[in-house]
This record gives structure tokens, C-alpha cells and sequence, in this order.
């Protein structure tokens, strides 16, 4: 009788070992099924891909861009994980991009992100360092070094005040954006406030994190613009005569002047206006004077307004 206890004891004790085992294994699944937050698409929408960076032609809950399983503007999804750097194909090359796990087998860009976390958003479009607020790069961030670079296409919330200001033309903040993301149809600018080091401006990432606003593409969704920009001149479009012609507004229109720049090849230009009648044109800051886009080699990530 004695051994009959003892063997059924064990027996006893061995279910509950496996019951707990299994008890682990449910949690951690849930655990890992949870999750990390929502994000919601800007502009455009978002194509949602597979884990390898190929689009799907469909996904629970998305419509469809041509064939394709698409997300509309506005839409908010849950994510899960820390963004990945991953392989994206597009234009039938591959490249690498930072996605978000939607779950279900769903992947969305980085770029598409309008709002993470229904918190104010800056999209980072240029790989980007972490700095303290004096402008030095840190060599931990969030108790990591990895975290001190921010990758191009991931979404990072910002912290401190959002200005605001009538849409207008002078007085400008150095970055802002309109709120309908169109200046002809915006009533106002707005613009998370930055804090400026030796003449470059920093957004509050939080936890004593800075990032160079230089390198952020959209705010909240809606496309980042600069009170002024610098351009990098490349060879004359005008092939004949070799000059830099200076072009002038006209109504609403564009008008070739005899006068010419003094530019080289290379040389960096600031700019405070940019205006499109077809191709565009870019006014050499405190002058009426326009540079022809075709001039230009390298152009900046936030255009003026025009």
C-alpha cells in the first residue's frame, strides 16, 4: 500500500510539472501575441507585405491597390516587435527598409507611418544618430548602443509642445509643416518646438535623446518644410552656352532672363523658395532670383514653400 501511495505521489507530482510546463508555454504565446501598440497610415496608404519584403495580394481587413493588399489613409493596426531592417523588394530590385509586423503575416513600411501610438510622430527618412541635448552623439541610448542610430523609415515619437501659426510668409520657423499637408488649401503651420545647437535644430525624442531635424521627412503625417535649404549645383542644363541663366516669377509663370549665376559645379546654394510651373525653380535665398531644377545636382529632403 505504502509503494501504491509513493508511485501515485509521483505520478501527481509529474502532472503538475507538465501542467506548469504547458501553463508557460500558453503564457509566453499570448505573451508574445500581444501587442506593442497601433500605428496609422499617412497619405497614400500602405501596400502590406510578406516577411520578405514581397507584396501580398490580400490581408484580413485591407482593400486592394492594383492587386495588391492595401491599407487606406487613416487606418490604424495594431503592431507587434521593435521595427525590422529587413529586405524590401521594389521596382524589381531589392532593397532594405525598416517594416512593422502587423501580425497575421503583415508587413507595412516605415515610411507609410503617419502616427505611432496615436503620440506626435516624426518619420526619419536619413539613418540618424542619437544625441544628448547639447548636440554630442550619445554612446548608449535606452541602455543600448544599437538604439544610438535610428534607421531610415522608422517612426519615433517626439516630445514637447506643438506650435501653431497663421499660414504666412514671413517669419517662418525653421521647420514646420501645413495642417491640411498643402499649403494652398492650409490656414495654419505647425511645428514641434526644437531646441538649436550651434545652428542645427534637434527634435526631443525623450529619455534624453535628440534627433537632428534635418533628417526627418514627415511630422504627424504630413510632409516637413524648411524655411530655407541648401541645393548642390551640377553641370548647366544649357549644354550651348554653358551658364547658369536666372529666371524670374511672372504672373504665375516662369520668365528666362540674359543674366546669369556665377556658379560652379558643386557649389552649395541656400535656397528660401521652391516654385513648379512644370519643372521647378528655386529662389537664391534674399534675392528675386531663381535657379532652373535642371541646374540643380542634389536637392534637399524639406523644400521651402513656394
Amino acid at each position: 500500500m505504502n509503494l501504491k501511495k509513493v508511485l501515485i505521489g509521483l505520478v501527481a507530482l509529474m502532472s503538475a510539472g507538465l501542467t506548469f510546463s504547458f501553463s508557460e508555454i500558453n503564457a509566453h504565446q499570448a505573451q508574445a501575441a500581444t501587442s506593442d501598440g497601433t500605428i496609422t497610415m499617412r497619405s497614400g496608404g500602405a501596400l502590406v507585405y510578406d516577411k520578405n519584403g514581397k507584396p501580398l495580394s490580400s490581408y484580413p481587413g485591407a482593400g486592394t491597390y492594383l492587386e495588391k493588399a492595401h491599407l487606406e489613409e487613416g487606418a490604424t493596426v495594431d503592431y507587434y516587435g521593435k521595427p525590422k531592417y529587413m529586405n524590401w523588394y521594389h521596382r524589381n530590385t531589392n532593397k532594405k527598409a525598416v517594416f512593422y509586423n502587423i501580425g497575421k503575416g503583415g508587413y507595412v513600411l516605415g515610411y507609410n507611418v503617419a502616427s505611432l501610438d496615436d503620440k506626435g510622430t516624426l518619420s526619419v527618412y536619413c539613418n540618424s544618430y542619437v544625441y544628448d541635448k547639447n548636440g554630442k552623439r550619445l554612446k548608449k541610448y535606452q541602455g543600448s548602443k544599437s538604439n544610438t542610430l535610428i534607421r531610415k523609415g522608422t517612426a519615433v515619437n517626439y516630445v514637447g509642445k506643438l506650435n501653431e501659426m497663421p499660414n504666412a510668409d514671413t517669419n517662418l520657423p525653421k521647420f514646420y509643416y501645413f495642417n491640411t499637408g498643402n499649403q494652398p488649401t492650409a490656414d495654419k503651420m505647425l511645428w514641434p518646438s526644437y531646441r538649436t545647437v550651434k545652428g542645427k535644430q534637434y527634435y526631443n525624442i525623450g529619455n534624453g535623446g535628440y534627433i537632428k531635424a534635418i533628417n526627418i521627412g514627415y511630422i504627424n503625417g504630413k510632409n516637413l518644410k524648411a524655411s530655407e535649404a541648401t541645393v548642390v549645383i551640377g553641370k548647366p542644363w544649357r549644354k550651348d552656352t554653358g551658364k547658369y541663366y536666372v529666371w524670374k516669377k511672372n504672373g504665375d509663370g516662369m520668365k528666362l532672363t540674359k543674366n546669369t549665376f556665377s556658379f560652379k559645379p558643386g557649389q552649395k546654394v541656400v535656397v528660401d523658395r521652391e516654385y513648379q510651373v512644370g519643372r521647378t525653380y528655386w529662389r537664391v535665398k534674399g534675392t528675386e532670383n531663381y535657379i532652373f531644377g535642371p541646374d540643380i545636382k542634389t536637392f534637399p529632403l524639406q523644400y521651402p514653400r513656394y
